[in-house]
């Protein structure tokens, strides 16, 4: 890449910020796997940016996400940090070998993990934002005629995979998918297309004190089966301790979503976040992280042998 000081000037051109400077000495949220780099930026004003960088096929999907979160922005969703256009109307930079996109930097409250699971008012100002986006009128226009997500179609053919390359994962998994196939697939396609976040759990929101700043990293965003979101952020509390599926992060959460959506019922819930766990294992065979595929799979046991005890205490919330 050229030098920063080249860059740098570069980047204040394309987005009118006068005379920006790297903090390196910021910490910056979100998944490493969504960009290859994050850089934060402050201007003259003292304002402050976050200024990141992926890989040039990308272009399209992000934009995607762009224009998804101006949608959001105008249907006056709140939690929202869009991205910024550029002096010429343009979303990225393209000058080098990344392309790069920038946005408003927010500091946030680091979580306290574990900590956190005892938190009821993250669960319930999750659920509002959860909700907000399944409003029937929420829907962005570039999601108008796109696929829905099968969970189903994903777990079967992940099963296969693991069948071959991993037949002794694939056996310690059997009663597991051959739970979810006498139960959930069943269900699944009985379940209403909704409006999807995609990846919602707690280490993709920037937390103040006591709210929400803004909800981040939206790259699997799009339709998909209700209760994708709840059943997601509900699976990662309890991925982080155990006992978060029982805490006031989880209680406070159901209370509060269910008072708008009473279609959710704790069976469904439970099915759909043992299968959600699916996607989770595939990230850690992706990546051949042992230590999470055998922390994931252990999980996907316990979540199954304490059903009855998750189902009666999501029903008495």
């Amino acid at each position: 890449m050229q030098s920063d000081l080249a860059f740098l000037r570069d980047i204040s051109d394309f987005w009118g910020i006068p005379c920006c400077v790297l903090r390196k000495d910021l910490a910056v949220a979100g998944s490493p796997e969504r960009v290859q780099i994050r850089l934060v930026l402050q201007d003259e004003k003292d304002r402050l940016f976050l200024l990141e960088g992926f890989r040039k096929n990308l272009s399209a999907a992000k934009l995607r996400i762009v224009n998804i979160l101006n949608y959001l922005i105008a249907k006056e969703i709140p939690w929202i940090n869009p991205y910024l256009p550029g002096e010429n109307g343009q979303f990225f930079y393209t000058g080098t070998e990344y392309d790069w996109q920038i946005s408003a930097y927010l500091a946030g409250v680091a979580l306290p993990r574990p900590d956190y699971l005892h938190d009821g008012w993250r669960g319930e100002t999750t659920a509002r934002f959860a909700l907000l986006l399944l409003q029937p009128e929420i829907l962005p226009p570039e999601l108008a005629n796109s696929e829905p997500f099968s969970l189903i179609r994903f777990i079967l053919d992940l099963i296969e995979k693991i069948k071959i390359n991993e037949p002794l994962l694939y056996k310690r998994l059997q009663p597991v998918t051959d739970y979810l196939q006498s139960e959930f697939f069943i269900q699944h396609d009985l379940l209403p297309i909704k409006f999807t976040h995609g990846d919602l759990h707690p280490l993709n929101i920037i937390w103040s004190a006591n709210s929400m700043q803004a909800v981040i990293d939206w790259e699997f965003t799009g339709l998909k089966p209700f209760p994708y979101d709840a059943a997601n952020l509900i699976g990662c509390l309890g991925m982080e301790a155990p006992q978060g599926l029982l805490g006031n992060f989880c209680r406070a959460f159901l209370a509060a979503f269910r008072q708008g959506e009473n279609f959710l019922t704790p069976g469904i819930l439970f099915d759909f976040v043992l299968a959600l766990r699916f996607a989770w294992l595939s990230e850690w065979l992706r990546s051949r992280d042992e230590m999470m595929i055998k922390l994931e799979v252990d999980y996907i046991g316990l979540l199954k042998n304490n059903k009855d005890l998750l189902i009666k205490t999501w029903d008495s919330v």
